[in-house]
């Protein structure tokens, strides 16, 4: 069966691995399709196994980040089901069909790997201002402001969208927790394509109540 297989492997292609899963003692790779390794279980490796990680998807990830910010200043989805019942919700000649522009936003990196330098240099192709958080100091062409993690919460509050890249650590887990979403302004984004857990799932909850 499936387990027989997992337990006699020499090859794993995973994101998961804990005491509660069969123990591959014939391992000689574990190899996660992703750059995060968080839920894979180092104690649950054999010795002579090696855990290896990969990039590459920055810029499918980045894409991924405007099609949904775009989707908020360009709603074509719902104008397309409006005209589809007769409505010309966006018709120009409308006051309340002004929208806004994603040209006139700040984004804001949380992290500054390889993803959110694929977002950078896409949000200078529209426009945006640039701030980035990270914990090693930025220096980058697309970065009009950079701050220290310990400046987390003026970096949330100066922005309009937040995106959230870092990778879960025992210093990220919970690093946007209830203070730093306060802190942004009401009617900004968060977007989260790290981990997780980096965002305080209670205070995320508690704060879109």
């Amino acid at each position: 069966g499936e387990a027989e297989h997992f337990a006699t492997a020499d090859v794993i292609v995973g994101i998961k691995l804990d005491a509660t899963m069969p123990v591959p003692k014939q391992l000689r790779l574990y190899q996660a399709p992703a750059a995060g390794t968080d839920a894979i279980d180092l104690a649950a490796l054999p010795a002579r196994s090696a855990l290896c990680n990969c990039h590459g998807h920055e810029d499918a990830i980045a894409e991924y980040v405007f099609a949904g910010l775009l989707a908020r200043h360009v709603p074509m989805v719902q104008a397309d089901a409006d005209l589809r019942r007769g409505a010309w919700t966006f018709f120009a000649g409308r006051p309340n069909a002004l929208r806004s522009e994603l040209g006139s936003q700040t984004i804001g990196l949380l992290g500054f790997g390889h993803i959110a330098k694929a977002i950078a240099l896409r949000a200078k192709a529209f426009g945006m201002r640039v701030h980035a958080a990270n914990r090693s100091a930025v220096t980058s062409e697309f970065v009009d402001r950079a701050y220290a993690l310990s400046q987390l919460h003026a970096f949330m509050a100066e922005v309009d969208v937040v995106v959230v890249t870092l990778p879960l650590t025992p210093a990220t887990q919970g690093l946007v927790d209830a203070v730093a979403l306060n802190a942004m302004r009401p009617s900004a984004w968060l977007v989260n394509v790290g981990r997780g857990p980096v965002v305080a799932e209670q205070a995320l909850y508690d704060a879109l109540r």
